[in-house]
């Protein structure tokens, strides 16, 4: 059975976007590096405008057997924060 750990799941998706020529890159978030003890939030940024801050693991169980909770905001203020701090987050992370 392949592994369906993080840096699989990255991998297999880095290499969808090669071979589809897709402008998609995936990295595994490195905490450490950028200066946090723990992350726990997940969450998305929709044309610089609507913001999701969710505890919601997005996986098959955590939407059928938990209760999760998130927030969904319609702000260009709350998404420039939130987008400043995934572009730190990101270029911390490395390659």
């Amino acid at each position: 059975k392949a592994p369906r750990d993080n840096a699989a799941t990255a991998h297999y998706l880095n290499r969808i976007a090669a071979r589809e020529k897709l402008k998609l890159a995936v990295r595994i978030f490195d905490y450490k590096a950028c200066g946090l003890g723990v992350v726990h939030n997940k969450g998305m940024i929709i044309d610089g405008e609507i913001t999701l801050v969710s505890s919601l693991n997005w996986g098959e169980s955590a939407l059928k057997y938990t209760r999760e909770a998130g927030v969904l905001m319609k702000s260009r203020g709350v998404a420039g924060y939130y987008s400043r701090a995934f572009e730190y987050d990101w270029r911390c992370s490395g390659s």
